[in-house]
């Protein structure tokens, strides 16, 4: 081979392994985008996971309110109902006392 025919042969090995180079960067750029797309699709995922959580925990919330809101309503309407016992047993102690004076004066009579 001459020198000219020599500088073509490598100059075109050098084109197709430049080629080769081009085509395997290609499908590693390919491959990165495929993998971008994916992250953003489990990302967008786990956004409306968050969002749904959050938005369970303000539920949550609000349910929790309503519950303490009614359980001291609740605690207001046993504690009426125990003072109302109470003076029903005051009650029935001075009627007590008072039908034992009257028979007290029955039986002195």
């Amino acid at each position: 081979m001459d020198v000219q025919t020599t500088a073509v042969e490598n100059t075109r090995k050098s084109f197709e392994e430049l080629n080769g180079s081009i085509t395997t960067v290609s499908e590693s750029i390919k491959d990165i985008d495929l993998l971008n797309k994916n992250m953003i699709g489990v990302k967008d995922k786990t956004e409306k996971v968050v969002h749904g959580l959050s938005n369970k925990a303000k539920e949550n919330i609000e349910a929790t309110e309503n519950m303490s809101a009614i359980t001291e309503e609740q605690l207001a309407i046993i504690t009426s109902i125990i003072d109302t016992m109470d003076y029903l047993g005051k009650s029935a102690e001075v009627l007590n006392e008072e039908l034992s004076v009257i028979k007290t004066k029955e039986d002195n009579v």
